[in-house]
């Protein structure tokens, strides 16, 4: 019985050091605000003095173009992207939203 419970022992431990201490894959995982997003860029446009309505169209599939890159260059990079809408909390340094809105010239509003 003592014998069996060692055998068992040991493999557990095994398994452990094999999957958790020698796994060399640990998921990245960052947030994307695409509503935070789709709404500041809506609000820039609204109170942009040169916004032609004609344009919008064209202005709308290349800022969707820009974060499609932007996600790409994460996904590239070993990282699990997910929308901000399908997750509860998450501390600020995992949300990229900033990050896109800079790189695409979009004003996010201030958050407290």
């Amino acid at each position: 019985m003592t014998c069996s419970l060692l055998l068992i022992g040991a493999a557990g431990y095994g398994l452990y050091k094999f999957r958790v201490v020698t796994n060399p894959f640990t998921p990245k995982v960052v947030i994307f605000d695409a509503e935070k997003l789709f709404t500041a860029k809506a609000a820039q446009v609204a109170h942009s003095p040169v916004a032609r309505p004609e344009t919008i169209q064209t202005d709308a599939a290349s800022v969707i173009a820009g974060i499609k890159q932007e996600l790409r260059l994460y996904q590239d990079r070993g990282f699990i992207v997910l929308n901000a809408s399908q997750v509860m909390a998450w501390p600020a340094a995992q949300d990229i939203t900033p990050d896109i809105a800079r790189n695409l010239h979009i004003n996010l509003p201030e958050t407290p």
